[in-house]
Formats: structure tokens, C-alpha cells, sequence
């Protein structure tokens, strides 16, 4: 019997193995929800967290246990990417982003359209929803490009994150 942990600001929902373990899918302050599923050690098993950030900081992380198993972020070496591409998250405002190639491995660029002409902030984040790195751009109306270099991170799944002022838009990206 594992039970996973999630702390989040704002909503979040979770499924393993095709099961929905956990449904807050609200905007609210930092809160830790739990669900709990029989599963096999040494099996793999699909995974699918969402989450969205409604305003201010975007909070999120996930944690497991078991019998056996002290209550532990999910190591990284336990997580697999199906070789899907960037997943869109519910946004805030009109900002839209393409994040391409994904997978990368040295470089990301990052298309993103905005409506309004304040500073762009790029992040990236771990899937603790810890910044690992960040950049700011500058933002016109209309369609344009940057590009981070991403050689000094480890592979995994990562969180782009864009922001101007109240809009924001994230995106999974994998680093191979």
C-alpha cells in the first residue's frame, strides 16, 4: 500500500496507474493532500500529475511511502519520461508558449506570444517546484523566441515557466 503526498498552491490532481488518488483542483493557499493505491514494488506504473498556479508562487512537490519506505520525495531515478512532448498547464492571461525540440538535451527554445510589452521572466523548475534557473527577456506584442542553455542540468522532467506581470504559462520539458 503507497500513499503519495502533495503539496500545492494551487490545485492539483494526481492518478496512478489510470486511478485519480487526488482531486483539489482549486484555487487556495499552500495544502498538503494525500490518496493512497496497492501497487507492486519493483513495477512500473503511469504516472500523471497536474497542477496550475492560480497567482503568486507557484508551489508544488510529491512525496511518497510505503510499508518499507520512509515518506520521500520520488527519487528522480524513479520516474520515466514515455517520450511525449510538452504538456500544456492551464494558464493565467494571454501569454502562450512553444517549447521545442523537447526532448532536448543542450538547448531549449522557448516561442512565446504576449499581448502586452512588460518583462518576460523564464524559469526553470525541478518537479519539487524548486527554481533551478531563470532568465528575464524583454517582451513585445506579437510572436518571438528565446533560448536557454541547458547543459549544466541533469536529464529528468523539468517546468518551463513564463511570467509578465499577472500572466503566466507553464510547460514540461525533458532533458535527455
Amino acid at each position: 500500500n503507497y500513499t503519495f503526498y502533495s503539496r500545492s498552491d494551487d490545485g492539483v490532481r494526481l492518478w496512478v496507474n489510470d486511478k485519480q488518488i487526488i482531486n483539489d483542483w482549486t484555487a487556495r493557499a499552500l495544502k498538503e493532500n494525500s490518496g493512497k493505491i496497492l501497487l507492486e514494488a519493483n513495477k512500473d506504473y503511469n504516472i500523471k500529475y497536474e497542477y496550475f498556479d492560480n497567482a503568486y508562487d507557484a508551489i508544488v512537490s510529491l512525496e511518497w511511502s510505503c510499508p518499507s519506505l520512509d515518506r520521500q520525495i520520488i527519487p528522480q531515478s524513479q520516474l520515466f519520461a514515455d517520450g511525449m512532448t510538452g504538456i500544456s498547464v492551464p494558464t493565467s492571461g494571454n501569454i502562450k508558449m512553444r517549447l521545442f525540440p523537447n526532448p532536448a538535451n543542450s538547448i531549449i527554445n522557448i516561442e512565446f506570444q504576449s499581448t502586452n510589452f512588460s518583462p518576460i521572466n523564464i524559469e526553470i523548475l525541478n518537479l519539487q517546484g524548486m527554481k533551478i534557473k531563470s532568465k528575464f527577456v524583454s517582451s513585445l506584442s506579437g510572436l518571438q523566441c528565446a533560448t536557454m542553455d541547458i547543459n549544466d542540468l541533469k536529464a529528468g522532467m523539468y517546468i518551463i515557466r513564463l511570467r509578465a506581470r499577472e500572466q503566466i504559462c507553464s510547460q514540461k520539458i525533458v532533458i535527455e
